[in-house]
């Protein structure tokens, strides 16, 4: 699972290991932005749609492509994402060039 910054920059050198990795996203909105869940004041900074966690996201699920190998998506952004947002399960998906848009609506 890979749910820091750290590991979505390595995404390469981690598939090279494994034979897949899932993006855990609400985590990783939280570990980018250094935000704590516990406290409700940092609200915006949880939100898995700062600019910075998409980058990551698509950072990890070209990686993936890169390697052959799936990337799958837990947290919020599964339930947004769809096949043709350029983010979920598939490692045959090209790689897109930006991330998925944030949704305007509820789910």
């Amino acid at each position: 699972m890979l749910e820091v910054p750290a590991a979505a920059l390595r995404a390469s050198s981690i598939l090279a290991e494994v034979d897949f990795v899932s993006i855990g996203t609400n985590d990783l909105a939280q570990y980018t932005m250094a935000a704590d869940r516990v406290s409700g004041e940092p609200a915006d900074l949880l939100d898995p749609w700062q600019p910075a966690v998409p980058d990551l996201v698509v950072a990890t699920a070209c990686a993936g492509a890169a390697a052959r190998k799936p990337v799958e998506v837990c947290g919020e952004w599964l339930s947004v994402t769809t096949p043709s947002s350029g983010a979920g399960r598939s490692p045959r998906r090209p790689c897109p060039h930006r991330p998925p848009h944030r949704p305007t609506g509820p789910p």
